[in-house]
């Protein structure tokens, strides 16, 4: 290995399994992966379709919070599949999976009813059809979330049996 150049890189795709443009393959392609990219393209959806709107106190309500769902489910999306969430260890990144579906599954049915309701246009029912079409697939988010949160929970203290935690 010496004579071609090359080193053995301890981050290669032996660790993470197969990466293409930096991203692991293995976790774009699993569950929680796939249910992040739905939410990712059910909530940009449901914002496109409300920007079309765009006129009333509830579309402009469902408008920010489908653009701050989007957003930090796209953060996340992105922290797991590159695994830059092993370097920014100040956040729980498993928690804040969770909180981040929790928190999108409530904001969206809160916000998304005034927009069903109001006799806006049938944009703006196909945009609250989408957002609750994204409450569904966060909602399964948080199912899996709390999983993955619960399985690091227990490698955690599993690894650190013997550390005192202050």
């Amino acid at each position: 290995m010496a004579s071609s150049g090359k080193e053995a890189d301890p981050s290669s795709s032996a660790d993470h399994g197969e990466r293409k443009c930096g991203l692991d393959m293995t976790y774009v392609k699993s569950i929680n992966g796939i249910l992040k990219a739905k939410q990712i393209g059910w909530s940009l959806l449901a914002f496109t379709l409300a920007c079309i709107v765009g006129n009333g106190v509830a579309i402009v309500f469902f408008i920010i919070a489908t653009l701050c769902g989007w957003t930090m489910t796209f953060v996340i999306w992105f922290m797991f599949a590159s695994h830059t969430y092993k370097k920014v260890t100040r956040v729980n990144w498993f928690i804040a999976d969770l909180l981040v579906s929790l928190g999108a599954c409530v904001l969206y049915v809160a916000i998304g009813i005034p927009v069903l309701i109001s006799p806006f246009s049938p944009v703006s029912i196909a945009a609250g059809v989408f957002g609750f079409i994204a409450v569904a697939s966060y909602g399964a988010g948080c199912f899996y979330s709390f999983k993955r949160w619960r399985e690091s929970k227990k490698r955690q203290s599993s690894d650190n049996q013997y550390a005192v935690d202050y």
